[in-house]
């Protein structure tokens, strides 16, 4: 492998990182704002909702980044499978099953 082109990667890779981790930041710090204005409720709630709205781009932005790289390396076929009424059903018992627990602990 060509040592420039493995630099290439590698850096951009990091930048993707980095990239990702200040999303993170900005996003948790918005939401850590918003503690601040606990005496005036009605700018706490708009910081709040901000950054709800921004933890909403900020989880699409990385589950894009992730679908982009099950489409370059996907050795198990992960999400490939068509979903069948066995898996359905499955998801619905599992969604009930917690339900009934944390109603339980209520």
């Amino acid at each position: 492998m060509d040592k420039t082109r493995y630099l290439t990667t590698k850096s951009l890779q990091i930048l993707k990182f980095v990239g990702f981790l200040a999303v993170y930041l900005i996003v948790e710090s918005v939401f850590e704002i918003a503690s601040d204005y606990i005496k005036n409720p009605l700018s706490a709630r708009h910081l709040l909702g901000l950054s709800l709205v921004l933890i909403a781009g900020g989880l699409s932005l990385i589950g894009w980044r992730y679908g982009k790289q099950l489409e370059a390396n996907n050795p198990r076929k992960i999400g490939r499978k068509k979903p069948t009424a066995k898996r359905i059903s499955q998801l619905i018992w599992l969604f009930i099953l917690m339900t009934l627990v944390q109603m339980a602990w209520q």
